[in-house]
C-alpha cells in the first residue's frame, strides 16, 4: 500500500494505490472538505488505506510513506505529541494489527 496525504487552505487531499501480489490496483483519491496539518492529513491516508486493505481481508501489508514523522512514530522512534496526533498513532497501530 501506498498512501500520501496533504493539507492547504482549499481542504486536504489523500491518495492510496493498492497493489495485489498479483498486479491488481486499487487507486483512491479523497477529497476532504476541512483544514487539518500535512501530518494529520498523512496519519488520515494511511488510515484510510488500512481500512480499505482490511475490508478487503488483505493480509501482510506493506506500507509505503513519504512522511518520515509517521513512519518514525509507528515504528516507535519518535513520540507522537499532542491529543490528535496521539489519536490518530493508536488507531493506526490497532489497523496494524
Amino acid at each position: 500500500m501506498f498512501c500520501d496525504g496533504s493539507s492547504n487552505q482549499r481542504g486536504v487531499g489523500l491518495s492510496v494505490v493498492l497493489k495485489s501480489p498479483q498486479r491488481d490496483m486499487i487507486v483512491q483519491s479523497i477529497y476532504c472538505d476541512f483544514k487539518a496539518t500535512n501530518n494529520e492529513a498523512e496519519y488520515k491516508a494511511l488510515i484510510a488505506g488500512m481500512t480499505v486493505a482490511s475490508d478487503l481481508k488483505a493480509t501482510g501489508v506493506n506500507v509505503y510513506s513519504d512522511s518520515l514523522l509517521i513512519v518514525s512514530q509507528l515504528n516507535g522512534e519518535f513520540a507522537a505529541k499532542g491529543l490528535k496526533m496521539t489519536g490518530y498513532l493508536e488507531i493506526a497501530k490497532r489497523k496494524a494489527k
